[in-house]
Parts: C-alpha cells; sequence; structure tokens
C-alpha cells in the first residue's frame, strides 16, 4: 500500500487532495520500460572522455555535467535526486611551492546515494584529490567537491550501461576505439499508413527518416501525424504534431540531439498509460 500525505487547502477538508511523497510515486508502466529500455543503451563515442592515466594507459570517463544531463534525460529533471551520506577530509599536506610560497594538497572521499521517484536507488563513494593548489582552504574545497561529482557518478553507472556502466565493459570500449561514432537505439516507433520496413518494430534512424521524408508536406501545413506506439502489452494511438520531426531529414537524421528529441517525442505517446 502507498503511503500519502493528506494536504488540505485554505482549511476545506472537500478541497483536500493526496500528495505523493518523493520515493514513493511509482513510475507509470510504460514510462518504467523507457527508462529501461534507456539504461540499456552503451555510451556513444561523443559521451565519452579519455585522458592519461598510470603506465601510459589511457583512461575513459564520463564527465560529471553530462552524467547529471544523461539522469535528467532518461528519469526526468524531477525524477531522481541525490544526496551526500558522508564527506570526509582524508589529508591535507602543505608544501613549499617554487616561488618560495606554499602549496597545498588535500584528499578527500564521499559516499552519495541517488534516489529515483520510486523510491530505488544506489550509493557508491568516491574520492578527490586536488593538487598544488595556492590556499588549504581552496585544496579542501576543490578536493570535496572532485570526491562528491565522482560519487555521484560512481552511484549514477550503477543504473545502466547509459549512465556510465558501459564504461567498465571492455568490448564495448574497445569499439569505441575502433569507431568514430555509435549508433543511438531507441524504443521502436511506426509512423500509421506508412510502412516502415513491413515490421512496427524498426529501426529508429529509419524511422524518423521515414517520417520526415514521407511528411514534409504534411508538415508545412501543420498537419497532424497519427503515430502507433507499441508496447508488449496493447496498442495505444494518440497525435503528435509532425513539425516536432520536420526540417532537413539527412540533417536530423545525423544530429544525434535532434534525432533524440524526436524520438523521445514519439516515445512519449505511450507515456501516460499504465
Amino acid at each position: 500500500m502507498e503511503k500519502r500525505d493528506h494536504v488540505s487547502f485554505d482549511g476545506n477538508a472537500e478541497e483536500a487532495r493526496e500528495v505523493l511523497k518523493f520515493g514513493e510515486d511509482l513510475f507509470p508502466v510504460a514510462k518504467r520500460r523507457r527508462i529501461a529500455s534507456r539504461l540499456r543503451e552503451q555510451l556513444p563515442r561523443s559521451d565519452v572522455c579519455t585522458r592519461p592515466g598510470p603506465g601510459g594507459v589511457r583512461l575513459t570517463y564520463l564527465e560529471g555535467w553530462r552524467a547529471v544531463d544523461k539522469a535528467n534525460d532518461i528519469f526526468g529533471f524531477n525524477g531522481w535526486s541525490c544526496s551526500v551520506s558522508s564527506l570526509e577530509l582524508d589529508f591535507v599536506e602543505e608544501k613549499p611551492g617554487g616561488n618560495g610560497r606554499p602549496r597545498f594538497t588535500a584528499c578527500a572521499s564521499a559516499v552519495v546515494r541517488v534516489t529515483l521517484r520510486d523510491g530505488s536507488f544506489h550509493e557508491d563513494s568516491g574520492s578527490g584529490l586536488a593538487e598544488g593548489m595556492p590556499s588549504k582552504g581552496e585544496a579542501i574545497g576543490k578536493a570535496k567537491k572532485e570526491a562528491v561529482t565522482d560519487a555521484r557518478k560512481r552511484a549514477l553507472k550503477n543504473f545502466g550501461n547509459a549512465l556510465g556502466n558501459s564504461l567498465y565493459d571492455r568490448e564495448h570500449l574497445k569499439r569505441l576505439a575502433k569507431s568514430k561514432c555509435e549508433a543511438i537505439t531507441a524504443p521502436a516507433v511506426k509512423a500509421e499508413g506508412f510502412p516502415l520496413g513491413g515490421s512496427k518494430d524498426c529501426d529508429p534512424r529509419r524511422a524518423l527518416n521515414d517520417v520526415t521524408n514521407r511528411t514534409s508536406t504534411m508538415a508545412s501545413k501543420g498537419t497532424t501525424l497519427r503515430i502507433q506506439a507499441s508496447t508488449t502489452t496493447r496498442t495505444e494511438l494518440r497525435s503528435v504534431n509532425v513539425t516536432s520531426v520536420q526540417g532537413n531529414p539527412p540533417a536530423a537524421a545525423k544530429d544525434d540531439t535532434v534525432l533524440r528529441q524526436a524520438l523521445d517525442d514519439l516515445a512519449h505517446l505511450a507515456d501516460d498509460f499504465d
């Protein structure tokens, strides 16, 4: 049984409504499936950074801001939260600098918990190191910030490949090293009345190209195109204005941001059904 707070307005009990607490608000079934599908995606090369590591090895990582951006994209800006469970300063060292002024090095460790709106969570630890800083305060502050960022990234990667877990897959790292770009996978879509390879389940890039190519005239007139979104339990029909995917189809298909937005617009068809 879900727990709810009863909140009344203006003291009128008849106007009271139920407000779900964060962590007790379940995602709709269709959206849960969509989130699970997105989390299974491997990180594309465009999202991955590298830096020199020990022994001349190149280390692959996901930047902190990008991890947050991807979490907002997958879960929704109000679909997740993070909290710092612990934050400790491990050590601070003072050493003489080249100009005679002291330089400070600090190391910190943190534990961060990431919680989704339905209550599921992951928790992980991270560390931060600040070297050669001009003041003790700057060294401590930088080390703590890096520790929290590292812990948050490590907690997020536990949710799936799309949030960094794929960077622990050696085979995927080999593929990234060999290829200049990675294809994006997304929920399959079908334009009603426009066959897409004779199957309702098709490659999303081909689907987007097909929709944009076949509806450019309709889009210019503001026509609404009916799109069919299939789930494992049933099929629902809703309307989507094709202006969201209009424009130059080849350019749209090559632009990952435009492609993802258009596919998200189509995938939103089933979000309200549970």
